[in-house]
């Protein structure tokens, strides 16, 4: 009895310990957060999102502070905040409070918020209902009226639902009048693995410099490997090959969108 007593004493002593570990970390996490919000709202590009990676790496312990802080008046604020909130693991609440920015009226936040709802989920799960997403992010294409917020749509709509109507909107804009539009509805339908259509103007953007350039370059080569092994091997893939490629293309991809 004596030791089995001794035994529960140190379990609550140690279990105190704990909560009070816990508590002292996530104080300390939301101080930091609270600290780099401030910061948010006074910066931009490169800057803005280094930031965001910052509080990123805080990790489960920056939740709640980051959760309150989707509440901060200034929309690009929250896009950071959302996008800190889903790499620390709060999916939910990040991807309903992008679907939400989607709807704002600033071009430059709306188009922002759809990027990020493609690149978050891309390849992802348990974010959220699909369904539900799927028919807002239809709805904000039916009324469009920025032909680049249309590709960053269709982008976040394929990646949460693989409808094909992402396909069809990008191919349509292959051939907008604005240059721009044609040259990111090309590398919108590459990052699909749609090349057909796209791949003539892929070929000319790949030959000019800058991130564009870069990443029309490894989509390309991304396509002629994956078409050099399915002749070769019979449809195999070579995993570790394609893991090199698709590191490459996911950091432009994250330094294109994020500037």
């Amino acid at each position: 009895m004596p030791k089995l007593r001794a035994f529960l004493i140190a379990s609550v002593v140690a279990s105190s310990a704990l909560v009070v570990g816990i508590h002292e970390a996530s104080a300390d996490a939301a101080a930091e957060v609270n600290s780099r919000v401030e910061k948010l709202a006074q910066q931009k590009g490169a800057e803005f999102w280094l930031t965001v990676s910052e509080m990123e790496a805080l990790g489960a312990d920056a939740i709640p502070a980051l959760s309150a802080a989707l509440k901060r008046p200034e929309a690009n604020v929250r896009l950071g905040v959302a996008k800190a909130l889903y790499r620390c693991g709060e999916k939910k609440e990040s991807v309903a409070a992008l679907v939400t920015m989607v709807g704002e009226k600033d071009k430059t936040v709306r188009r922002t918020a759809a990027d990020l709802l493609a690149d978050l989920t891309r390849n992802d799960a348990n974010f959220g209902n699909r369904k539900e997403i799927e028919s807002v992010l239809q709805d904000a294409l039916d009324n469009a009226d920025d032909q680049k917020f249309t590709i960053a749509l269709a982008r976040a709509l394929y990646a949460v639902s693989s409808n094909i109507r992402a396909v069809d909107d990008l191919k349509k804009l292959l051939k907008a009048k604005d240059v721009e539009v044609r040259k990111d509805a090309a590398l919108a339908l590459a990052e699909l693995n749609d090349f057909d259509l796209a791949m003539p103007l892929l070929k000319q953007i790949a030959a000019e410099p800058g991130d564009k350039g870069a990443l029309a370059r490894l989509y390309i080569k991304h396509k002629e490997l994956s078409d050099t092994l399915m002749r070769n091997l019979g449809g195999g893939r070579a995993d570790k090959k394609y893991a090199v490629l698709d590191e490459m293309i996911e950091m432009i991809m994250k330094n294109y969108v994020d500037a």
